[in-house]
């Protein structure tokens, strides 16, 4: 069962934290109106959705499109 976990390598030394993170990636943050039925009132409440297609090498800092991994 210990084979499986073979491929895996030891992670790389974080050097960025999540506050540079979050600024790196501030503008890239997308929010959408959603509505979402609650059942306790019977009806559709406005919400949003926070999305975003990118993520930060924590070892090097570069923000990524996650489709590219």
């Amino acid at each position: 069962m210990l084979e499986v976990f073979g491929q895996f390598q030891a992670p790389e030394k974080v050097t960025v934290n999540k506050e540079e993170a979050f600024e790196k990636m501030k503008e890239l943050f997308e929010l959408k109106p959603y509505y979402v039925y609650d059942f306790e009132q019977k009806q559709y409440v406005l919400c949003g959705k926070l999305d975003c297609d990118y993520g930060v090498i924590a070892s090097i800092g570069e923000v990524i499109a996650l489709d590219d991994l």
